[in-house]
Order: structure tokens, then sequence, then C-alpha cells
């Protein structure tokens, strides 16, 4: 039988980036996608904000409903590669819960006296559902570059460490059992950034790919010799994702073993 012609050579399959960035309000997310420059547009629902990238030149569509990421997922394939090399969602953690606001009001509409008993599975299934389509839309296409926020949370992992202790482990704020998972998988990187101090007193930004006991982390490319770039950029991000490809070495990076559940955890603070 004749080799079907759809199996190809593993190589450089996919031309863009797929980056997946958590960390806690104020550490700078916002900040990095704005380095994109008018070559960027920022999805974020109207509870988010873009203050920190006034003038940098990236654009934005405040989505406020499901609807209006529908609009945004279909012109994204159709028509918006075209005027745009980066598209962000920030963040998924705050447009979640807009999008199930979205839902409770067509179900309280049709049954008023569900409202004494707030969101229930169904709700948050279809909330998981469809959400998680629209990034396999988003990531499928391979037509621009794809960058989402997220908020961090404590996720409790199904292994122990050498003491006999559970693992616990901070990880993307994605709504959802094994949500943080499916979205992470699809991304080729997903980094942890904080802001630490020097001793001289000044901060600076430090991301990090490498994960390990207290954090997730992922880099299919291995960019960073240490897993670590200080001050990101997007422009720094691509360059090393450009050197990296060119180097044609195999992929690599940091995943757990481990199964993650959203039981037990704790949610990261404002």
């Amino acid at each position: 039988m004749t080799k079907p012609p759809a199996i190809k050579k593993i190589g450089a399959q996919h031309k863009h980036t797929r980056i997946l960035i958590y960390g806690d309000p104020g550490a700078g997310k916002t900040t990095l996608w704005g380095t994109a420059g008018s070559r960027g547009l920022v999805i974020r629902p109207p509870i988010e904000h873009t203050d920190s990238i006034i003038n940098t030149g990236a654009d934005e569509w405040v989505a406020s409903n499901w609807d209006e990421m529908e609009d945004i997922k279909n012109w994204a394939r159709s028509e918006g590669f075209k005027d745009y090399e980066w598209m962000f969602l920030d963040s998924v953690s705050l447009m979640q819960d807009v999008t199930l606001d979205d839902i409770w009001q067509t179900v309280i509409a049709d049954k008023p006296h569900r409202l004494a008993a707030w969101y229930d599975k169904p709700e948050y299934g279809r909330n998981m559902g469809r959400l998680a389509e629209w990034f396999r839309y988003m990531t499928g296409c391979d037509l621009f570059h794809f960058g989402v926020s997220a908020h961090p949370f404590w996720a409790y992992f199904r292994e122990t460490d050498e003491d006999g202790e559970d693992v616990n482990k901070l990880m993307p704020w994605i709504q959802g059992k094994n949500m943080p998972n499916k979205i992470c998988g699809m991304m080729q990187m997903v980094g942890y950034l904080d802001v630490k101090s020097r001793k001289d007193g000044d901060d600076y930004r430090r991301l990090r790919f490498k994960g390990n006991e207290n954090f997730y982390g992922k880099d299919v490319f291995n960019c960073f010799n240490n897993g670590t770039l200080i001050n990101p950029t997007l422009p720094k991000i691509e360059q090393a994702v450009t050197a990296a490809r060119a180097k044609k070495k195999p992929a690599g990076g940091t995943r757990s073993r481990a199964k993650v559940t959203t039981r037990r955890v704790k949610r990261s603070t404002s």
C-alpha cells in the first residue's frame, strides 16, 4: 500500500508562536503584550484594562459577551491575521467570569427561580466547553502569533515529594477541571511572571519558562539557557524563538509527569 501523502517528516510544522503568561495582577502581563506595538491586538473583557500600554501602538477589542468572542474568532481567522501579527487574550481568568455571566443572564431570563441558587454544573460546563473550542480555533489555524495571560492559582498535583508531602504548584488560573492542563497543552510556551527587587532597590520583571517544585513552566523551543528572561519583551522572545527554530534541535521543555486537578486549590488574591 502506498504511504498516504498526509504523512510527513516531523519538522517545524508551525510558523507561529503560542505563548501563555501567568502571574499576579501588576506583574506586567499586559505590559508585555504592549511591546508588540502596532503588530498586536489585545482582546479583553470590560473588567480588564489596558492602561499600561496606552500609546504603544497596540489596538484592543473589548468583548462583553460570547457572541462578541465568536465574532473575534471568525474575524481573526478570515481577515484579522492580515492586520495583526499577534493577538492576545488578556486575561482568560477574567474573560471566563464575563462569559459565565453571559450564560447566567440567559438562564435566569428563562427560569427566574434559578437566581436564588446561582451557577450550577451545566453553566460551568458550557462555559468550559465553548472556551476550549474557541482556543482550538484560535491556535489551530496557525495564521498569527497567539498570546494568553492568566492569573495564578495553587494547583494540587497527584504526587508527593521526597518527604511524602502533597505537591502544590502555581498554575495558570483557568476555571474548570483539567482546563489548565488542556489550555497549557495547546501552548508552546508557558511562563510564570513575577516582580523582584535588586539590592539597590530597583525592581525588575522575571519571566521563567523552566518549572520547578513551586510553579509550572513549559518551553518546547528551549529558548533560554536557564529558562529565565529578565524584563521580557515580545521582540526578545521572538528573537529567541527564531534562533531556536533555526538550530533545528529536538524540542524540549519542562512538563510535569503528574496530572493536575483543581481540587484542594486556593486562588491567588489580587
